[in-house]
């Protein structure tokens, strides 16, 4: 997908659409392992402005949950993705949820962010209420883009997750997004990565160790992808 003039950028800033473009179609960070088959079933927290959502419709998801906590830009989502709504009875394909996943909201960034802010606040809920609340069965690819939250969002708590429900999840990691963010990372690392420590996968192959080294604040950089293979 080349930038145009059609797609609802929400009122982003040029720096931050062109590192999104980049991304999700020049980095391929959400492709890099697993590229969303026909039929996949998708949840997309933190969503956006609907961009990999789009892709991910086209490429044939067969259901994409987006959810999205600001609902002006989850507006904007749906006008990007509405080709996918219309016309294609008797089930939808799309299904926007206004929501902030994980219990722990007042330290993400996405509240001290204006661009972010949402108004009304919307509900939240844990992935556990949401897959209950929308009798989600399986999840084929599960991405996380939230802005420090994901520490919230995959928590010990979600651990079963793991091994019954996802098959496949892309994390953007972002540190420095909330007070105490290294502790907070440290205490999530031990607590959540280390019981998925066999399952996950990274670019480089070195953050294995960087991210358990006692230097690690050295060596990992302030944001990076990391994935989840559960097969």
């Amino acid at each position: 997908m080349e930038m145009n003039q059609d797609f609802d950028y929400a009122g982003m800033s040029p720096e931050k659409i062109s590192s999104m473009w980049y991304q999700i179609y020049k980095q391929y960070d959400y492709d890099w392992w697993y590229e969303i088959q026909p039929s996949d079933v998708v949840l997309d927290i933190g969503t956006g402005n609907g961009m990999f959502a789009k892709k991910a419709l086209d490429a044939g998801a067969g259901k994409v949950y987006m959810v999205e906590p600001n609902r002006r830009i989850l507006r904007a989502a749906i006008h990007n993705v509405s080709d996918h709504l219309i016309d294609i009875p008797p089930y939808s394909r799309v299904y926007p949820i206004c929501a902030t996943m994980g219990k722990d909201i007042d330290s993400s960034s996405m509240y001290q962010n204006p661009t972010y802010k949402a108004e009304p606040e919307p509900q939240v809920l844990n992935l556990q209420e949401l897959i209950t609340g929308f009798e989600i069965p399986i999840i084929d690819y599960l991405r996380v883009d939230t802005w420090g939250a994901e520490y919230n969002i995959l928590s010990k708590e979600m651990l079963w997750l793991f091994t019954s429900h996802v098959k496949f999840t892309a994390v953007r990691i972002t540190l420095g997004q909330r007070y105490n963010s290294h502790k907070v990372f440290e205490r999530w690392r031990d607590s959540f990565l280390s019981e998925v420590k066999e399952k996950l996968l990274f670019k480089d192959e070195r953050m294995l160790e960087w991210l358990w080294d006692d230097d690690w604040k050295d060596k990992v950089p302030h944001t990076f992808m990391m994935y989840i293979k559960n097969w």
